[in-house]
C-alpha cells in the first residue's frame, strides 16, 4: 500500500480511520513542486489529503456538497483510472487504462447482459479488483439497485445469503472457486430464477462448475468473461449455453464490441485454426501501458507501427496489441480455448499472482540464498 500511494502520487487518500492508523505515512514521499516531502499522519497533509469516511466531520462536509451531476467533458483518450496488479519484479505494476475502454465495456456489459431488467446485482469483490467493475457500475447505469456485501469473513455466507433473499437479479459476478463453493452449500433445485446473467471471470472455468446450473437454472446464461487487466476487465466472452455441455474447459469464447483477437507464434505470425500460440489482445480496451515502467510497457504493449512483423491481417486502428502471456487455440467453430500460461503466472480465486514477485521477496532477505515458489 504504501508503494502504490509513492509510485500513484496519489493526493487524496479515502480510507477509514482502522486503515490510515495502521499505515507508516512517513514512508511515503509525494513530490510537492520541486521538494519531495513525506506525509504526517494527521487527517491532512501538505501533499495528501486523507479522508477516513467513518469520520463525523467528513459526512457533515460530504452532506454539504452539492448533489447534481458535474459539468465536466472528459475525452475518450484520457486516464480514466490506474490499476495495480501483480508484476514479476517483486513490485505491482501499475496499469493504466483509458476512458475510451471503460466506456466501450460498460456500454457492452449494459446492452449484452440486459442490466435494465432484474433487480440488480450484488457487490462483494474489493474494489481493487477490477471484475468489480462489472457488478459496481453496470446496474446503476442502468437504473438498477447496487447491493454491497459486507466484508467481514464471511464472504461465501454473504453472497448465499443475497443470491436466496432476492430472485430475478440482473446480474451476479463471481470467480468459479466462488461458484464451486455456493454448489455446495445452495440445494440445486433452488438455483433456478436466482439470476438472468451468471458471469464468471478471473480464472479458467471447467464445465463441471457451471453444470449444476445448466440442470437447474435453464433460464441462467452462464458466461465464461475473459479478460487481462490491461484490456479493462472483460474482452472476450462465452455463453455456456451456445452448444453441447462439456465437463471439462469451457472456451473463452469471442471478443466483445471494439477489440480484435490475434493468436500469434514467437515471430509474431499468425497460426493456424487449431494450433497453440499466444493472445494478444488490440482495440478499444487497451490500456496505456503501465505507470513509471516503460521498459515493461514496451515488453508487454507491442508498438505496430514500429514492429510491423504481422502479415496478412486486419490491424487494430490504436496500432497497439497488448501481449497477454496466454497460451490459447482457435476451434473450427470460431470459438478460443484457454490452454494455460507461458510463465510463472497464477490465478487464486480470481487475483492474478506472480510467483516470480514472491520469489523475489523471500531472497531479499540477506540469510536466504535461493528460493522456488511452485
Amino acid at each position: 500500500i504504501h508503494y502504490m500511494l509513492e509510485d500513484s502520487q496519489a493526493r487524496i487518500l479515502i480510507t477509514t480511520k482502522e486503515i490510515r492508523d495502521g499505515l507508516d505515512l512517513s514512508k511515503i514521499k509525494l513530490k510537492i513542486g520541486d521538494d519531495t516531502d513525506s506525509i504526517s499522519k494527521g487527517s491532512s497533509s501538505e501533499g495528501m489529503n486523507i479522508i477516513c469516511l467513518d469520520e463525523g466531520s467528513v459526512n457533515r462536509s460530504l452532506q454539504s456538497e452539492k448533489v447534481t451531476n458535474l459539468d465536466i467533458k472528459i475525452p475518450s483518450d484520457a486516464l480514466c483510472y490506474i490499476i495495480y496488479t501483480s508484476g514479476s519484479t517483486g513490485k505491482p505494476k501499475g496499469t493504466l487504462i483509458q476512458q475510451r475502454g471503460m466506456i466501450n465495456y460498460l456500454n457492452w456489459a449494459m446492452d449484452y447482459y440486459h442490466t435494465s431488467k432484474g433487480n440488480g446485482s450484488p457487490l462483494h469483490s474489493s474494489i481493487g479488483f477490477d471484475a468489480t467493475i462489472t457488478s459496481l457500475f453496470t446496474p446503476l447505469l442502468s437504473g438498477r439497485t447496487l447491493i454491497i456485501l459486507p466484508h467481514d469473513g464471511e464472504e461465501i455466507e454473504n453472497i448465499r445469503a443475497a443470491l436466496q433473499s432476492n430472485n430475478n437479479w440482473s446480474l451476479v459476478k463471481l470467480t468459479p472457486a466462488h461458484l464451486e463453493l455456493l454448489n455446495v452449500i445452495i440445494p440445486h433445485e433452488q438455483l433456478t430464477g436466482l439470476t438472468n446473467y451468471l458471469v464468471l471471470g478471473g480464472e479458467a472455468l471447467l464445465g463441471r462448475t457451471v453444470a449444476p446450473w445448466r440442470r437447474w437454472a435453464p433460464d441462467t446464461h452462464l458466461i465464461n468473461e475473459y479478460g487481462p487487466t490491461e484490456t479493462v476487465v472483460g474482452c472476450a466472452i462465452y455463453d455456456d449455453r451456445r452448444a453441447e455441455p462439456t465437463e471439462g474447459a469451457v472456451p473463452i469464447g469471442r471478443p466483445i464490441w471494439n477489440t480484435q483477437l490475434y493468436i500469434l507464434d514467437e515471430r509474431l505470425q499468425p497460426v493456424p485454426i487449431g494450433v497453440p500460440g499466444e493472445l494478444y489482445i488490440g482495440g478499444d480496451g487497451v490500456a496505456f501501458g503501465y505507470l513509471n515502467r516503460p521498459e515493461l510497457t514496451t515488453e508487454r504493449f507491442i508498438d505496430l507501427n514500429t514492429t510491423g512483423l504481422i502479415s496478412g491481417i486486419i490491424l487494430p486502428p490504436q496500432g497497439k496489441l497488448y501481449r497477454t502471456g496466454d497460451r490459447v487455440r482457435l476451434q473450427a467453430d470460431g470459438e478460443l480455448i484457454y490452454l494455460g500460461r507461458f510463465d510463472n503466472q497464477i490465478k487464486l480465486r480470481g487475483y492474478r499472482i506472480e510467483l516470480d514477485e514472491i520469489k523475489n521477496v523471500i531472497i531479499a532477505e540477506p540469510e536466504i540464498r535461493d528460493a522456488v515458489v511452485i
